[in-house]
């Protein structure tokens, strides 16, 4: 099929493609090793959103071995070319240490780099390293933007963590967090990435908490 014969031909967006077709199951049998292999070519053309998930391959030990320092590096690949997804996912390593050394300075600023263009993981992170002044200055009214943020995009793990937080902010921080949230989500919004059909963004989250 199309795919197939565009993947061999070397086309690296075909060949991600093919990969996720192989990672899920869709349309052919299931083969993990299969989509490491296709994830491999393609992201050694460049293509962003395989590198990504050739990360997560190595994150989750499926096709690959499991191999955080493998992850981070190509999450770092894949996050030094703005790709916001890897961006998240390399901010949540340095924050946990995981793969790479610890570092909450870094994780601040790959996961606000994230945040900013909308992806809503990455916000529920910022909001999260706000809340815990780690890697940025502790500071609640900016946790509540970027949880409302988050919230009004639909992740689940923003609703809940919003609730929290309101009990320990005054009424006119509330509002003022309020209005800011409602700024960046007219700003920095994107469906593509947030959406049912996000895809490999949707699916390269490596966040536990």
């Amino acid at each position: 099929f199309y795919y197939m014969a565009a993947a061999k031909q070397g086309h690296a967006t075909a060949q991600n493609n093919l990969a996720s077709l192989y990672e899920h199951g869709q349309g052919v049998v299931q083969s993990l090793p299969q989509a490491a292999h296709w994830y491999q070519l393609a992201a050694d053309q460049g293509e962003v959103v395989a590198q990504c998930n050739l990360a997560t391959l190595y994150f989750r030990g499926r096709g690959v071995p499991h191999d955080a320092s493998q992850a981070a590096r190509w999450f770092r690949v894949a996050a030094q070319r703005g790709y916001a997804p890897a961006q998240a996912n390399l901010g949540w390593m340095y924050y946990t240490g995981t793969g790479i050394a610890a570092d909450y300075t870094e994780a601040g600023k790959w996961t606000r780099l994230a945040a900013e263009q909308g992806y809503a993981p990455a916000q529920t992170d910022l909001a999260y390293l706000y809340e815990q002044g780690k890697g940025v200055p502790l500071d609640y009214v900016n946790a509540y933007v970027w949880y409302r943020a988050a919230s009004t995009a639909g992740d689940k793990r923003a609703e809940a963590k919003l609730k929290e937080l309101t009990h320990r902010m005054t009424p006119r921080q509330i509002s003022i967090a309020t209005n800011r949230a409602e700024e960046i989500q007219q700003h920095a919004w994107r469906p593509e990435l947030n959406g049912p059909s996000a895809g490999a963004a949707e699916s390269a989250s490596v966040r536990q908490h």
